[in-house]
């Protein structure tokens, strides 16, 4: 520090005049000192500096007759970027193969790469069953097979 800027921090100079002062008198910023130390002395990462909550995601619905994709662009107000519903003509209605083929030739559209991928399933192929509570069971290995013999 020399006698200028001493003047200058006694009279209550303006920020940005110390600043010029302190780069005129050879001093380095300690943001810029930091950033240097930073590109000097760590190798670029390849490593994505996206946060993965912020990946696009492709939403995909898969029925016996229809399949639907919709990409979200995410971000702060996550928006559909791209549609698509494909109906299905297929012999054997209700079948997995006709879906699962659609969604495998749209997902290799440029349109629909490079994403997170969420896939619901229709109704159709989900089975529910209620199963009465059965407070005697204590692992997870005998909730099944009570749940199996139900």
């Amino acid at each position: 520090m020399n006698d200028e800027m001493r003047e200058a921090i006694v009279n209550r100079a303006p920020a940005r005049q110390l600043k010029d002062l302190a780069q005129q008198a050879g001093v380095q910023l300690i943001r810029a000192s930091a950033l240097e130390l930073v590109r000097r002395d760590r190798p670029h990462s390849r490593k994505s500096t996206v946060s993965p909550l912020w990946h696009d995601e492709i939403g995909a619905y898969l029925s016996p007759h229809r399949v639907c994709l919709v990409r979200m662009q995410r971000g702060v107000r996550p928006k559909p970027i791209a549609e698509h519903e494909q109906a299905l003509e297929s012999a054997h209605a209700g079948g997995w193969s006709a879906p699962l083929d659609a969604l495998e030739a749209l997902l290799t559209q440029p349109d629909w790469q490079g994403a997170h991928l969420r896939v619901v399933l229709a109704d159709h192929w989900a089975r529910y069953a209620i199963v009465p509570w059965a407070a005697a069971l204590s692992s997870t290995g005998e909730q099944l097979a009570h749940a199996a013999n139900c």
